[in-house]
């Protein structure tokens, strides 16, 4: 797919999506729904948990570069996304695959190193960013990363800081010796 292509997409500002998910979300009786509905993993549901994620990881790249990136839905090759900012005068797009380090309450056995690992079948890949979303409790020790044979543009972990998920972080590009931590506070009305 071609630059042409993408920009003939519908793209999302990843700021106003977050807003108004949030009001839309605190307005639903989540008490009352089911926890594979109220988390956004029912398969019916599952592509807006998906887009929440992107919508955050651009939020943050977006805080971090002092830019605007909105995103557009896009699951062809090996990307989820196509995300879009301007610079210069000029649109750039980004393609993007969307992964997750699930809760414990999910996986218990999970392990982020095994996550990383599987990023390796990217064989070709050399303008695809992975944007991975650190959902659970924790601390992760960068230096205890093997990163090594990925063959992707960029590699960032993002997760929330706080359990009221006001506050968050995004951690990258993973695969440069200068990568970079920003906190970002999830957008307000």
């Amino acid at each position: 797919m071609s630059a042409r292509e993408w920009s003939q997409l519908k793209y999302l500002n990843s700021e106003q999506f977050l807003i108004g998910f949030r009001k839309m979300y605190n307005e639903w009786p989540v008490e009352k729904l089911p926890r594979d509905l109220a988390s956004l993993r029912h398969r019916d549901v599952r592509h807006m948990g998906e887009a929440r994620r992107c919508a955050l990881f651009c939020y943050g790249v977006g805080q971090l570069l002092g830019i605007k990136v909105s995103f557009a839905e896009y699951e062809k090759s090996d990307y989820d996304y196509i995300t879009a900012y301007v610079h210069n005068g000029s649109t750039n797009f980004v393609p993007v695959q969307m992964k997750e380090f699930v809760p414990v309450s999910i996986n218990p056995a999970a392990e982020l190193q095994s996550e990383i690992n599987k990023l390796r079948k990217y064989c070709d890949s050399s303008d695809l960013v992975v944007a991975i979303h650190l959902n659970r409790t924790g601390y992760v020790r960068l230096s205890e990363l093997d990163f090594s044979n990925l063959r992707l543009k960029e590699l960032w972990f993002f997760g929330a800081r706080t359990d009221s998920q006001d506050e968050w972080v995004v951690i990258g590009n993973l695969l440069k010796r200068d990568a970079v931590w920003h906190d970002f506070r999830y957008p307000q009305s």
